[in-house]
């Protein structure tokens, strides 16, 4: 248990660790629960993939332990670390599909064990060699579908325990995406009109807020004065030309004000007296 403990802590690449015997009883585990249940060691392929039809793949790794009268080590590795694995910068949407072209691991979002998206990604697997009786290499494709496609797709080569699987790489993306010279400058100009767009939105949101609002109180605060508003107290907000402005009118109304008390109040005439105006006229 604590060699299984130490391995899974170095290791990041399984879920879970345990030893069966040849019944296929666990007798020392850590990680998570095994999710096969009781796995034969002695029949077992060093590598396969369970779960066909749930939400997850599993993929389960056995290796028998010489002298253990046929117990073995499994270890079951965790999705994620595959998914981690394809992802690499320039490739565009990445898919890891087993031998039936169903889709086991991503570098973008996907479902457990669905079909490629595109039926030319299924020939395009097919002709890499992943089917029996086919050799091995890798293949390529051009095709329109929203814009200028390309794709490739490499099966599994150089032997080893992951052969048998009959795994195959697919990856996938827009034309316009490579890293050609013409379309990183297509794309510097596009970055550069946006960063100008949002330039110009910022100085006009700045004039607005700084320039266009001020005056458009002050050009009010102006005609209430001219109308005749003695009253209100014209206070400058910024201490800027709009502010200069303000405290001049301040003045004006200010002395106007003043002039205005200064000013004799005119006498009324009695009633009478307007009455014997009237009949006199």
């Amino acid at each position: 248990t604590k060699v299984l403990d130490r391995t899974l802590n170095q290791h990041l690449r399984y879920q879970a660790l345990y030893v069966v015997d040849a019944s296929g009883d666990v007798v020392a585990g850590v990680g998570d629960e095994p999710r096969e249940a009781r796995p034969k060691p002695a029949t077992a392929d060093p590598l396969r993939l369970l779960g066909q039809g749930g939400k997850k793949p599993l993929v389960v790794g056995t290796a028998e332990i010489p002298g253990r009268d046929g117990s073995a080590l499994v270890g079951e590795f965790r999705i994620d670390f595959l998914n981690s694995v394809l992802k690499r910068p320039g490739l565009g949407v990445v898919r890891l599909v087993d031998d039936k072209g169903e889709v086991i691991a991503g570098n973008t979002g996907y479902l457990a064990f669905q079909s490629l998206p595109d039926d030319r990604l299924k020939d395009l697997v097919s002709a890499s060699g992943q089917r029996v009786g086919k050799s091995a290499h890798a293949a390529g494709v051009l095709y329109r579908e929203n814009g200028v496609q390309i794709a490739a797709a490499a099966p599994f080569v150089g032997g080893g325990a992951a052969k048998q699987l009959g795994w195959t790489v697919v990856s996938w993306q827009p034309a316009d995406r490579l890293a050609i010279p013409e379309y990183d400058v297509q794309h510097r100009t596009v970055l550069a009109g946006l960063l100008g767009a949002a330039a110009a939105a910022a100085c006009l949101g700045w004039m607005h807020i700084v320039v266009a609002r001020p005056l458009r109180a002050l050009a009010g605060q102006a005609e209430a004065l001219a109308d005749g508003d003695r009253k209100t107290v014209l206070f400058p907000r910024n201490h800027d030309e709009v502010g200069a402005v303000t405290r001049s009118l301040e003045l004006v109304r200010q002395q106007l004000q003043e002039q205005r008390r200064q000013q004799p109040t005119p006498r009324r005439s009695a009633p009478g007296t307007a009455q014997q105006q009237q009949v006199r006229n």
